[in-house]
């Protein structure tokens, strides 16, 4: 089976581990509330599926990819999924529960981050990051996306991916950590 980085250039690969490696470590010192004392854990920093920078990204790169293969299979403007305030619209389909809890922290973002600037605490920007992040990865894992047979439903699920993808690629930028777009 080949990975999923073997057609990426030792350069390429070299740019990504280096970003993951800086994203784990930044990450893992920013989401502490700078009050308060810690102990860095270089394995915990690395985890994959834990409070971390690299599962942000993960999460960030694996939307990336379903929004590309969304865009080849299903081409729509992306006028037809948001309107002109950048809002998601539903078409009046019933939320499922994943999906409003995706909205709600979307929803937070700007007041979060308004906050955390405010309070000179990059934690709570971090931290709703990782909640943000950690409330798609359920939506991902429960809801159909692309293979969604009702198009406004696949279209909405295809504008929250995006809008999620643009949160965290606006907040980690805010923290000094890049994302990737693919991992």
């Amino acid at each position: 089976q080949l990975s999923k980085l073997d057609a990426v250039s030792e350069q390429e690969k070299t740019e990504l581990y280096e970003m993951v490696g800086l994203a784990a470590l930044k990450y893992f010192l920013l989401k502490v509330d700078p009050k308060k004392q810690m102990l860095f854990d270089p394995a915990a920093s690395i985890d994959m599926q834990g409070h971390t920078g690299p599962f942000i990204q993960y999460t960030y790169a694996r939307t990336k990819r379903l929004l590309k293969k969304a865009q080849a299979e299903f081409p729509v403007p992306s006028s037809q999924l948001s309107d002109a305030h950048g809002q998601l619209t539903t078409d009046n389909h019933a939320l499922l529960p994943e999906e409003r809890t995706v909205i709600k922290l979307l929803h937070q973002f700007p007041a979060m981050l308004e906050e955390a600037a405010a309070r000179l605490d990059p934690s709570a920007l971090a931290n709703h990051t990782y909640e943000l992040v950690k409330a798609y990865n359920t939506f991902y894992q429960a809801v159909t996306v692309l293979k969604e047979e009702d198009g406004a439903k696949r279209n909405f699920r295809i504008g929250l991916s995006a809008a999620t993808a643009s949160a965290t690629k606006r907040a980690m930028w805010c923290l000094g950590i890049d994302v990737p777009e693919r991992m």
